[in-house]
């Protein structure tokens, strides 16, 4: 009674025994002995044959021909039918319909179970419990073997091997394909396409996500997000640890620990090497390669930028800009601060603090290179760090700057040899050394130190102590004795004083002065004579000790008109012949007069001016031009606005037609043209060809001005 007509099975003795049983088909319930009673795998006209080999499934042990046997596909009722197609899995070719034909699942010795979850992967649409369906992951092939590691993908939870499992990889769409190559992740060995494997930068969790993005590193082309992408960073490996802290590379947005971030010191491309040693500057700890740690020029901006030109400091091989190379100003540790103010000297303009910029301490005019610095007093200690340079004992700070030059950018030069005062051991070139003059003293109390000063005038006299008068001794009377012949009195060493007054001079005189450029002292005093009032007092000075004397000036002196410059003459010896010297002074009172009175011998070195231009009056042919030195243009212009008119010519201009205003000293163009006065002494020394012998400055000169 299973349903098949024993016409169909066979109702003879000899009839077919499918299962060996013994049992012939037609008294066989179960004819191919599959589990599988007759009455559910025939009908009544024996069919059917599922897998069309010519045996009917009731006496066919695999009736699909799936390679896994009924008795494992089927059971007693039929069922089951996996996949709900109608077609119990006996006869399904795809149980599970995955795609994958349950010959390629199944066995004929088991039923394999993937995932042990209880049904057999040809009933299961995803075998290994990856997330994954087989469909996705296999094919009617069995394959793919992503790993080859004989497993098929859909049997493998782990189908590329990566150590990031399918499940965390993948989805049941296809999973994502993070690089879109057209392999989905749980089959790319590298899923974001950075060189490094995603072994390496996952792990079974999928973790870690190193920049916190959302993306895992396996899936993020740049997992620390420091800009540089992985594939720049490391190698197939993970590696490099360039600071070695075990953070790699590509996960670390401090690559080499220099505080500058990898964003601030890379791009895309993994550059720049600034030094252009192989190794980029976000793996540099040097980037500049000047000696100095980046971590010590920069800050996490990758700032500062000391000299503001384009290029941060810990990029920059001379970060002040001041021509002497980082690498000799600063060290590894922390740099070197000369002047203790806070900066290190390699971002320091002056180094050590002395007014002097270090791109002028850094050079001389024996020694133009810079990156090799000037030592002036072969101390080992460069001038750019020394406060004394040439070891004279004057401070540098003192030396660069005079009354009349404030400015130690531009350092005096008091004895015009080219060499500034700060590097010249006999700044006044007197052949007394500075170290002996010192910085300090000065001897003739001029204002002027003798360091500098070409004039040493003796000191004053020492006050005369006041005589205390004693008890006279009562007068014992004697017969007097005949009195001594006189003797002649000493010949006096000073005579005829002459004060003269400027207030008796005119233009046609002062015109006539002027244009006759004449130096020759005894013309000189024939013009004064004729120019100035002349108050004349008459007293004698002796030989036998020239500064101890008292003065007795009448009131008459005291009275000349005063507030006003005025022209001394003195004239050595009473002869006609005798030299005289022509002397300025300001008369206020009998002390005053007294007082330079006896430093007249000494003092032409500091000539004032009177109420118009003593250089140009050449008093006694003495060769002095200042900073206050006046010049007038025959044609100048009065208009203070008025233009001046040059003409270029190599590394000077020529100021032609309006060279000044009227009464302009060489401090006020100075201060025009530069903007600052100090550099007067620049324009005397482009012109000492023309005012040098006498030091006069005529109408009508053109002055070369430096530019």
């Amino acid at each position: 009674n299973d349903g098949l007509p024993d016409s169909f099975e066979g109702n003879s003795a000899g009839g077919p025994d499918t299962d060996s049983d013994g049992t012939p088909d037609f008294r066989d319930t179960d004819a191919d002995n599959d589990g599988i009673p007759d009455s559910n795998e025939g009908h009544s006209n024996g069919g059917p044959d599922t897998d069309s080999d010519g045996t009917p499934d009731y006496q066919d042990t695999d009736a699909d021909n799936d390679g896994i046997p009924d008795s494992i596909e089927g059971d007693s009722s039929g069922g089951p039918d996996a996949d709900s197609d109608g077609t119990p899995d006996f006869r399904d070719t795809d149980a599970d319909n995955d795609g994958i034909p349950d010959s390629v699942e199944g066995s004929s010795t088991g039923r394999p179970d993937t995932d042990s979850d209880g049904t057999p992967d040809f009933q299961d649409t995803d075998s290994d419990n990856d997330g994954i369906p087989d469909s996705i992951e296999g094919d009617s092939n069995a394959g793919p073997d992503t790993d080859s590691d004989g497993r098929p993908d859909f049997r493998d939870t782990d189908s590329d091997a990566d150590g990031i499992p399918d499940s965390v990889e993948g989805d049941t769409a296809s999973g994502p394909d993070s690089d879109s190559d057209g392999s989905p992740d749980f089959r790319d060995t590298d899923a974001d396409n950075d060189g490094l494997p995603d072994s390496f930068e996952g792990d079974s969790t999928g973790s870690p996500d190193t920049d916190s993005d959302g993306a895992p590193d396996y899936r993020d082309s740049d997992s620390d997000n420091d800009g540089v992408p992985d594939s720049v960073e490391a190698d197939s490996t993970g590696s490099p640890d360039t600071d070695s802290n075990g953070i790699p590379d590509f996960r670390d947005s401090d690559s080499d620990n220099d505080g500058i971030p990898d964003s601030v010191e890379s791009d895309s491309a993994g550059g720049p090497d600034s030094d252009s040693d192989g190794t980029p500057d976000f793996r540099d700890s040097d980037s500049d390669n000047d000696g100095i740690p980046d971590s010590i020029e920069a800050d996490s901006t990758g700032g500062p930028d000391t000299d503001s030109d384009g290029i941060p400091n810990f990029r920059d091989t001379d970060s002040d800009m001041d021509g002497i190379p980082d690498s000799f100003e600063g060290d590894s540790t922390s740099g070197i601060d000369t002047d203790s103010d806070g900066i290190s000297d390699y971002a320091d303009t002056d180094s050590d603090g002395d007014g002097i910029p270090d791109s002028f301490e850094a050079v001389s005019p024996t020694n133009p290179d810079p990156t090799m610095p000037e030592d002036t007093d072969s101390d080992g200690v460069p001038d750019f760090r020394d406060t004394d340079t040439d070891n004279d004992g004057i401070p540098d700070s003192q030396e660069a700057i005079s009354p009349l030059n404030p400015d130690p950018t531009m350092p005096e030069d008091t004895d015009g040899d080219g060499i500034p005062d700060f590097r010249d051991t006999d700044t006044d070139a007197d052949g007394l050394p500075d170290s002996v003059e010192g910085g300090q003293n000065d001897e003739d109390s001029d204002g002027t130190p003798d360091f500098r000063d070409t004039v040493d005038n003796p000191p004053l006299p020492p006050a005369i102590p006041p005589v205390i008068p004693t008890a006279i001794p009562p007068v014992v009377p004697v017969e007097p004795l005949p009195a001594p012949p006189p003797e002649p009195p000493a010949p006096p060493l000073f005579a005829d004083i002459h004060f003269l007054a400027t207030t008796g001079i005119d233009d046609s005189t002062l015109a006539t002065l002027q244009n006759s450029r004449i130096s020759e002292l005894d013309t000189d005093r024939n013009y004064l004579e004729l120019a100035y009032t002349d108050r004349k007092i008459t007293f004698d000075i002796f030989e036998d000790d020239i500064f101890d004397i008292e003065l007795d000036i009448s009131e008459y002196i005291h009275l000349t008109v005063t507030d006003q410059w005025h022209v001394i003459e003195i004239k050595y010896g009473t002869g006609p012949g005798d030299a005289v010297i022509q002397y300025l002074a300001r008369l206020d009172t009998h002390t005053d007069f007294a007082e330079d009175l006896y430093i007249i011998p000494r003092s032409f070195g500091d000539l004032l001016r009177t109420d118009y231009d003593s250089s140009l009056l050449g008093f006694g042919g003495f060769k002095s031009v200042y900073a206050t030195n006046r010049f007038t243009d025959a044609g100048a212009s009065t208009d203070p606005q008025a233009p001046e008119v040059a003409s270029g010519d190599g590394d000077y201009v020529t100021a032609s037609e309006v060279i000044t205003l009227e009464a302009d000293t060489l401090w006020d163009l100075a201060g025009r043209i530069y903007g600052n006065p100090a550099r007067w002494v620049e324009i005397y020394d482009a012109n000492r060809s023309q005012i040098s012998d006498p030091d006069l400055i005529y109408p009508g000169m053109q002055l070369r001005i430096p530019r």
